[in-house]
């Protein structure tokens, strides 16, 4: 995402005037363990400005995270974490 549209983004978010908020997903174990092992998941806490809550491993090899903080925040950390999904599919 260029830097023009991600601020056209967080600008119509913040916009929406709702300053927190909670977003829990599901997502693979061995995602997960690639993303902390590495620092990624620190790296994106810091680059959305989201907290990113680590929870039980739930079915099927999944575990539950948890972000939150501003719907700002929280959208895109979702979105970091839906590009490291995609290269960590890419690369296995």
């Amino acid at each position: 995402m260029s830097s023009n549209n991600e601020r056209a983004f967080v600008t119509a978010l913040q916009a929406s005037g709702i300053n927190s908020a909670a977003l829990t997903l599901l997502l693979p174990m061995n995602l997960v363990n690639v993303l902390v092992s590495n620092g990624l998941m620190a790296e994106i806490a810091q680059r959305s400005g989201a907290k990113i809550d680590l929870g039980n491993e739930g079915p099927s090899g999944m575990r539950q995270v948890t972000l939150s903080g501003t719907m700002v925040a929280n959208a895109l950390a979702s979105l970091y974490l839906q590009e490291k999904a995609i290269q960590f599919q890419q690369m296995h």
